[in-house]
């Protein structure tokens, strides 16, 4: 293709133009080359957008501690008038050290303290089992080579290895005794005679077997670890195991259906009553629908200390029935993102005509912080100073500050404060981008910013009707990533039957990790505790009460360190 320009097909002489038709042709050009220059400017804000997600931080910290700055820089912190000019200067050059700082921090370049980032620290070998091995001369070698006379002991030298052991793996045999009455038998009662065996545990899954540890161990490493089963089983392989990936999969799957599920389903009843919960959502593949599918993630709200609950369920989609069906029965806050299926469940369905539910959705603050972040990255960095988004972001941190500042108080305390500080930065922030909503392009980023914001602002004030609510939805963001981790491992469930087990398995595994459990060990103990339950057998209401990952009963060597 030739690069040169083309000639205009019809030239157009302007002279024989009236000056209506010069003026019309003149605002048609200004008109095209505008649209095309913010069509430019919106590709250059995706190019450089891609840019930073791709080579830059994934974290906003930084980006946040910069905001920070930027409201010294508007002048919050200058000096009142009547200060002479030596504490002007004196406030100038703390303002400064205070800016560094910051700066350091945020680039990275500040002195970190690094007692607990070098080699294992001795207090942390003290818990475990010690193996001592000593190192004496015979009295023969006790003697000095030089002079020969006699060498004294002055004291030790003590040096400590960690060493891992790898797992032992044995087969256990429970021989059973059998005992029949010879008397009945010579009664004439042949088969009806008296038989008793003695007390040997039943199996975990009659015709199977595997023991409790075995099949714990295969959950914990696939839904704790994130390892694919089928790389498990050649572990396995490798160590003499004859365990195959269908042997784990069958195995979890029955686990799940049998013993995990009732815990799952009186998990769920605890958390439908609570006074506020998190929601979210990630899509997942399954191979016998071969399209995309979802998996719900719903959880206790960051008070509930006693006994947090992370539920993963399985749906077809994330449409208004799919939330309709997730939240039924709750009737409370729900923190969540931005998501449109939120806000349609208070209204009736038509087309299915079921009813508006009684819920309050509240909007994550860091989901709003995020949209005005990714206009700040599509920007220069030499010219956030110029843009609204640079403020808007200023202003955002400010309140996570003030949030932060009262975040050990009690619920009450909380609700009342937050209605200070924190309800007027609230209002000024959205009262600041109501404000530049009218000079921005509502194509651009920092336009599309200020409109997500805008339309969570009435979700986003629910925050100062309970103190029990939070800023942001972090609970439910944190809970979905193992599941994302395991994901990108596992790439894809074959069946929605097993989709469904995988939700119900990540939901005891992360529950239990939430309660301070060691996983396998609370995974092996519940199995154990549920042996020669069959398959469609129920477990009674009293012994899932306290098989849950905060009963009394569990013994404390399930209980993980402090430290873990």
């Amino acid at each position: 293709m030739s690069n040169k320009l083309k000639k205009p097909k019809k030239t157009i002489d302007l002279s024989k133009m009236s000056r209506t038709e010069l003026e019309h042709g003149y605002m048609e050009l200004y008109t095209r080359c505008a649209i095309a220059e913010a069509k430019a400017d919106r590709f250059l804000e995706e190019y450089r957008l891609s840019q930073e997600r791709r080579f830059g931080k994934s974290s906003e910290k930084g980006i946040a501690r910069q905001m920070t700055i930027a409201e010294y820089m508007k002048g919050e912190m200058e000096p009142s008038e009547d200060s002479t000019g030596a504490v002007e200067e004196e406030s100038k050059a703390d303002d400064e050290a205070e800016i560094k700082e910051l700066v350091e921090k945020a680039t990275g370049t500040d002195k970190k303290d690094k007692k607990n980032h070098g080699p294992i620290a001795k207090k942390n070998l003290d818990d475990l089992e010690v193996e001592i091995v000593e190192f004496k001369l015979s009295e023969e070698e006790q003697v000095c080579p030089k002079c020969g006379g006699p060498l004294k002991s002055i004291g030790t030298t003590v040096r400590k290895e960690l060493e891992i052991a790898p797992p032992k793996v044995y087969v256990k045999e429970y021989i059973t005794t059998n005992y029949v009455c010879r008397n009945c038998e010579a009664n004439g009662e042949g088969p009806n005679a008296f038989f008793k065996k003695d007390g040997a545990p039943k199996p975990v899954f009659y015709n199977s077997p595997v023991a409790p540890s075995t099949v714990a161990d295969g959950i914990y490493k696939k839904y704790a670890l994130s390892l694919p089963f089928d790389r498990l089983a050649k572990d396995y392989k490798r160590q003499g195991i004859p365990i195959t990936k269908d042997n784990l999969c069958k195995w979890s799957m029955m686990a799940a259906e049998r013993f995990f599920a009732p815990i799952v389903e009186h998990l769920h009843e605890i958390l439908m009553g609570e006074a506020a919960i998190h929601c979210d959502e990630t899509y997942t593949q399954v191979i016998e629908n071969n399209k995309k599918s979802y998996v719900w993630v719903m959880t206790t709200a960051e008070y509930q200390k006693a006994h947090p609950i992370m539920l993963y369920n399985y749906r077809n989609g994330r449409s208004d029935a799919d939330a309709r069906a997730v939240l039924a029965g709750y009737h409370g806050y729900v923190m969540c993102d931005g998501y449109g299926c939120y806000t349609s469940v208070l209204k009736e369905n038509k087309k299915t005509h079921a009813p508006a539910m009684d819920i309050k959705p509240v909007a994550c603050m860091v989901h709003v912080k995020r949209e005005f972040v990714d206009a700040l990255k599509s920007v220069p960095k030499d010219k956030w100073g110029q843009t609204g988004a640079y403020l808007a972001v200023a202003k955002l941190e400010k309140i996570f500050h003030i949030d932060n500042e009262i975040e050990f108080s009690t619920y009450e305390e909380r609700k009342e404060k937050r209605m200070g500080d924190l309800y007027h930065a609230m209002k000024d922030f959205f009262d600041y981008i109501r404000a530049e909503q009218w000079e921005s392009l509502s194509s651009t980023k920092y336009g599309k910013a200020i409109t997500y914001a805008l339309n969570q602002e009435e979700k986003a004030m629910r925050l100062f009707e309970d103190g029990r609510l939070e800023l942001d939805n972090n609970m439910a963001e944190r809970t979905v990533k193992p599941y994302v981790i395991n994901r990108k491992n596992s790439l894809f469930n074959f069946t929605e039957k097993g989709a469904e087990a995988s939700c119900i398995l990540f939901s005891i595994v992360e529950t239990a990790k939430q309660n301070g459990l060691d996983v396998r060990k609370y995974l092996e103990w519940v199995m154990d505790n549920c042996r020669g339950i069959r398959e469609g057998e129920k477990i009674p209401t009293e012994k899932i009460e306290k098989l849950l990952p905060w009963s009394k009963e569990i013994p404390d060597e399930i209980k993980a360190p402090s430290n873990c």
